[in-house]
């Protein structure tokens, strides 16, 4: 289910606070993430498993040498795909959520009161802008740390 399909369930379930936006946030990265790492565990060659334990290594360095290594470069794909998902969901939740009195919100619910309060074309283009750098930054950030954590599976 899409993350902002739950969004009036969480809004009931937690409030339109920060919890809201933290509970949409972990529900709208979480399943690219899941995906990507059991897709990234299956791919693993199982003659490295079967070397592995033929070496005689115990699960958990097993996992730690092995497993982890080799599903790595998945499981960060699935971070970046996350994080752009979970963005999209945090902005769209802070506007249907819209402005609440005497609260300071994000980008999105400033969208809102650029809309709703002063038709404010300009200042919602802005926000649009925003939105678009930062995750623009954000996608840079998480390949640079892709790039750092896992320098085989770079081309």
């Amino acid at each position: 289910i899409a993350a902002l399909a739950i969004l009036p369930l969480v809004i009931l379930w937690v409030g339109s606070g920060s919890g809201a936006a933290v509970a949409i946030v972990a529900y709208a990265a979480f399943f690219p993430i899941l995906i990507n790492t059991i897709s990234g565990v299956k791919r693993i060659e199982p003659s490295l498993m079967r070397a592995a334990l033929t070496m005689g290594l115990a699960p958990l360095t097993r996992m730690r040498v092995v497993l982890l290594p080799a599903a790595l470069p998945s499981i960060l794909v699935g971070m970046r795909i996350g994080l752009g998902i979970a963005w999209t969901a945090i902005i769209a939740a802070e506007l249907a959520v819209g402005a609440k009195s005497g609260s300071s919100g994000g980008i999105g619910q400033m969208m809102f009161v650029f809309y709703a309060y002063s038709i404010n074309l300009n200042g919602m283009v802005v926000c649009m802008i925003a939105v678009g750098i930062v995750a623009f930054a954000l996608d840079r950030i998480l390949r640079a740390a892709l790039a750092f954590a896992v320098p085989w599976s770079q081309p």
